[in-house]
């Protein structure tokens, strides 16, 4: 970040910043330690709920801390980078769920989206010449339900994620 000449500095304490910041103050969460990453996000959650104006950037990681609430997530203003997330607000996801549900009598799963945007896309952008497939993954980004793709030069690597804001509201919104 210094580099970049972004400010930053090192604190285990998001609430020493507290009234500092004019304007939004950011925190970036980099710990695998559940229970500091969700005293953070409590203690950001409160400053923002006495009128404070903070954002907590993460990994998806946050979003499986058992004991971490996920009210404290939204009312943090937490934006999070997520391999894969199926936006239920979405056409094309409440397409793909109800004709599931008409076939299967159940509601479609992660791995249910998932086996169908890799199908799909595997089958749409594959199913042409075999001999260009890595320069095909490497040149065709697409986008599924619940999975976005967009390889590397070697056509090997996903590169894509997509990232989610959590709003005070309790929604949640793919920033693209």
């Amino acid at each position: 970040l210094g580099e970049a000449g972004i400010k930053y500095e090192i604190n285990s304490t998001p609430s020493a910043y507290e009234g500092t910041v004019s304007g939004t103050c950011r925190f970036v969460l980099v710990s695998d330690n559940d229970a500091f990453c969700a005293s953070c996000v409590r203690e950001i959650a409160l400053m923002n709920l006495r009128g404070g104006h903070n954002a907590v950037y993460s990994t998806s990681r946050i979003r499986s801390i058992s004991d971490l609430e996920t009210e404290s997530i939204h009312a943090a203003a937490a934006r999070i980078t997520a391999n894969y997330y199926a936006n239920p607000q979405d056409n094309e996801v409440k397409r793909f769920g109800n004709a599931y549900r008409t076939l299967f009598k159940g509601d479609p799963g992660q791995w249910v989206f998932q086996g169908y945007d890799l199908m799909y896309y595997f089958g749409s952008t594959l199913g042409r010449d075999p001999d260009a497939w890595a320069y095909e993954l490497s040149t065709t980004p697409g986008g599924g339900l619940q999975t976005d793709f967009r390889f590397d030069g070697t056509g090997k690597v996903n590169t894509a994620v997509r990232r989610l804001r959590y709003n005070t509201n309790n929604t949640i919104s793919v920033v693209r």
